[in-house]
């Protein structure tokens, strides 16, 4: 019996330990010891104008780490500052510029000139190379008429001042560090300070990485309070612009401005609308008591990065003096009221239209769909009467069935598409019966009696009153619309999606998609694909049912050896932008399958869109081509590991960039095959790159550095 406990108990250890490792291995990782922490002391400010600082520097382990000069270790000092003119902001005013000696064009700089000091193993003191008490103001020197003696920035022992440090370069492997401390030199509360913005407003899409800098030594400059030593209002004279105006410019829209009539929105990088604030200026918290700066004192120059061509405005902006008077707290416009919560108040609008799809079947050749229409809780009477409010008074109803393996049509493949305003009959009380008969092709694709239908809404962008007290749609005719920027007022309506047998039952099925549409809202907030389209209809995507009706494996793309499915099309989009054009404006780290996968989803094999994909191949001399089947992880992979549109791929010769191809089919993918069947069962890739092995996707993507 004792043999036996020992036994027993022997076994149960060994489980508990198993736990433990697993548990370690991915939700509880060790500590990195380049996540590097530093700990300084309140500068010092000696009689001769000398400002030094003490600090240590401990690794993740709780070890001392060693600070090399030459491995990127630079210093800058900063005090918060009053706006020089009526109406300006405050701003950072350095005290370190790229010369010793600022000259009217200098730039706010960090230094590494001055006196480095290891006190002890990790222990460090740096002193500047300046006498701060001293340093001109390079802004002074290009006043006209020059002043006889250029002022000196003023050292306030009572202001807000900021020590900065920065280190090391992710391209090099040498830990980033990034390190502000900020101290009153007399040892009191300041009165203005600037804490706007933290980390946390950007990480959500750039993922700790360096939105900028990413190809230059040091990189991974995340934090806007190292971005704000550089680039701030120092000195306006220099080609450095503020923090303010590159975060606006960069997150704002692009207009193509013709030579007559109204400028246009052609696009912008940020993946949300532009005017969505409140995303990166949240609530005011300890860390960003400032955080209601933005409508406080909002400024033209951080406003023009999207309103310059605003015909409210000349292109020329005036002072900031003159903007408070309508855009402050107490101006007619203020530009909290515009901005803040607008997205809010249009969902509320667009959520008075709701549509429900009651039932759905096939009786060959005939789909028959009933929806419920309701506006503010009463039911439409007939669609004209909600026609006005949905841009080019479209709307459809996309019908598909899976037969177990994903959705059996696309796009380009007989896709049946009800347009509601045409082919929806009102039957009274919102009720609508929607009927469209299969269309015939060349390959007649039918539902079986076994099939599931899966009906979803798509192109309805619906014109949302904005500035309603209360929640409301608007005729996008509407004269009142502000210049007529009907994109100003649009939202897609709410994805809808049903699924039944073939005789009607409600069947409560979901194709499965290998992403995670929560994770997607982190950056879009709102995700639509294809909301506008100034000339005509425009999908107005917000689910992943919706997408994949059109894009699944059954899809090749309109444009050469693309396939349209959407594991493909995704992947490529994001790394490589439209039509991989090389234009990707992603804001994060393209390795990170947890940005938009969750932790179940991108294992190998193929978690959910396990299906071969089409594309198309060059069929000829004369040009043509022809559709092909690939395999499901060569699809995936191909998306990114391979430089050339996949259908374009030369396996037997391959383009720079193309090289993993031959690694690709030694070990089972199968390239251009002439059916589904062809290309399904080969692949081995999950032998060694499934999740836990030496080179699991989770490893060779280091997925965990990014989990918080």
């Amino acid at each position: 019996m004792i043999v036996i406990r020992f036994v027993l108990a022997i076994i149960l250890i060994c489980f508990i330990q198993a736990c433990d490792n697993q548990g370690s291995d991915q939700n509880s990782p060790p500590p990195d010891p380049n996540d590097i922490t530093i700990d300084a002391q309140t500068p010092v400010l000696d009689d001769n104008g000398m400002l030094s600082v003490e600090f240590t520097a401990t690794d993740g382990t709780g070890a001392p780490f060693q600070l090399e000069l030459e491995n990127g270790l630079s210093f800058a000092v900063l005090k918060a500052s009053e706006g020089r003119n009526t109406g300006d902001n405050s701003f950072w005013q350095s005290f370190i510029y790229g010369s010793q000696a600022p000259a009217a064009d200098a730039k706010p700089n960090f230094e590494s000139s001055g006196e480095f000091e290891q006190l002890a193993v990790g222990s460090y003191r740096y002193t500047f190379s300046v006498d701060v008490t001293q340093v001109v103001d390079p802004a002074q020197l290009s006043v006209e008429p020059a002043p006889e003696d250029a002022a000196v920035i003023e050292w306030e022992p009572d202001a807000l001042h900021r020590f900065a440090l920065r280190y090391g370069d992710a391209l090099a492997d040498i830990p980033v560090i990034n390190y502000t401390l900020d101290w009153v030199p007399s040892g009191g509360s300041a009165s203005l300070s600037r804490d706007i913005l933290d980390n946390s407003s950007c990480t959500t899409c750039h993922m700790g990485e360096a939105p900028f800098h990413g190809t230059r030594a040091p990189a991974n400059r995340v934090e806007p309070q190292i971005c704000s030593a550089c680039h701030n209002d120092s000195n306006p004279n220099s080609t450095r612009r503020s923090l303010a105006v590159i975060v606006h410019d960069k997150h704002g829209n692009v207009f193509d401005i013709p030579d007559e009539g109204e400028p246009e929105l052609v696009g912008s990088p940020y993946p949300q609308d532009a005017r969505n604030c409140d995303t990166c200026h949240m609530e005011v918290t300890s860390s960003t008591a400032d955080a209601d700066n933005w409508f406080n004192h909002s400024t033209a120059e951080a406003c023009g990065a999207c309103h310059t061509v605003r015909n409210s405005h000349s292109t020329e902006f005036p002072s900031n003096d003159r903007c408070e008077g309508c855009h402050g707290v107490e101006g007619r416009a203020p530009v909290q009221s515009v901005h803040s919560g607008r997205l809010v108040s249009m969902q509320a609008g667009r959520d008075t239209l709701e549509l429900v799809i009651n039932s759905a079947r096939f009786s060959d050749p005939d789909f028959e769909v009933d929806i419920t229409l309701t506006l503010n809780g009463q039911g439409v009477a007939t669609f004209d009467d909600i026609a006005p409010f949905i841009r080019h008074g479209s709307a459809y109803l996309l019908v598909n069935w899976n037969n177990g393996n994903g959705l059996e049509i696309s796009y380009t493949a007989n896709r049946v598409r009800i347009n509601m305003p045409e082919e929806c009959s009102a039957m009274g009380d919102g009720q609508f019966l929607c009927k469209k008969a299969f269309p015939n092709g060349e390959t007649e694709l039918k539902p079986s009696a076994s099939s599931v239908l899966v009906v979803t809404n798509a192109e309805m962008p619906l014109c949302t009153d904005r500035k309603a007290e209360q929640p409301a749609l608007i005729a996008c005719d509407d004269g009142s619309l502000e210049n007529d920027r009907v994109s100003e007022y649009l939202l897609a309506a709410n994805a809808v999606w049903a699924t039944f047998d073939v005789g009607g039952s409600s069947a409560n099925e979901k194709t499965a998609v290998g992403a995670d549409l929560a994770s997607c809202n982190e950056c879009h907030n709102d995700l639509t694909v294809h909301l506008y389209s100034g000339a005509g209809q425009a999908h107005a995507a917000k689910d992943f049912e919706q997408c994949a009706s059109c894009h699944n494996a059954t899809r090749a793309a309109f444009y050469p050896g693309i396939p349209g499915d959407l594991k493909y099309h995704v992947h490529s989009f994001h790394g490589f932008g439209s039509q991989r054009s090389g234009e990707s404006s992603y804001p994060g780290n393209l390795a990170n399958c947890e940005a938009c996968h969750t932790a179940s989803q991108y294992n190998l094999p193929n978690q959910a869109n396990s299906r071969p994909s089409l594309a198309s191949v060059s069929a000829g001399d004369e040009g043509e081509r022809e559709n092909k089947f690939f395999s499901p992880t060569l699809v995936v992979c191909g998306s990114c590991h391979l430089a050339s549109n996949l259908g374009d791929v030369d396996p037997d010769s391959p383009a720079d960039g193309d090289a993993a191809i031959s690694h690709m089919l030694r070990n089972g993918a199968v390239f251009a095959a002439d059916s589904a069947a062809d290309a399904t069962g080969s692949e081995q890739c999950a032998t060694c790159h499934s999740v836990g092995q030496d080179v699991g996707v989770d490893v060779a993507h280091d997925v965990y550095r990014f989990r918080q």
